[in-house]
């Protein structure tokens, strides 16, 4: 998908007016491009999530071919540190190349 490599630093620059404030110098353009890795991930997303929305999971899933993504309805930050996470994470560590599986219809794996 060409339009994420021309939009890619705007779209992680989520608080550069908050680190403006501090003075701090920018982070060099190469560090924030794209790269493709095959090693296995798991991304969990909260759909209510004001900082990190889910489109976030779907980028970083174009360039981490074997990555798995699971949003949680209804919540916010770092939904995969709570209690519900732990199930999503055990699975994936037990065999990271078998796709995780959900039973509850507010979490949707894909």
């Amino acid at each position: 998908m060409p339009s994420f490599n021309s939009n890619i630093s705007y779209i992680l620059d989520v608080y550069r007016s908050m680190c403006d404030c501090w003075k701090v110098p920018a982070i060099a353009a190469e560090t924030k491009m794209p790269f493709y890795s095959k090693v296995p991930v798991l991304l969990g997303a909260g759909d209510t999530d004001p900082a990190t929305r889910p489109i976030y999971n779907d980028m970083m899933h174009h360039f981490m071919t074997n990555s798995q993504r699971v949003l949680f309805k209804g919540r916010s930050h770092c939904p995969t540190m709570r209690k519900e996470g732990d199930t999503f994470i055990s699975q994936f560590l037990d065999n990271p190349y078998k796709k995780v599986v959900s039973t509850d219809k507010d979490i949707v794996v894909y």
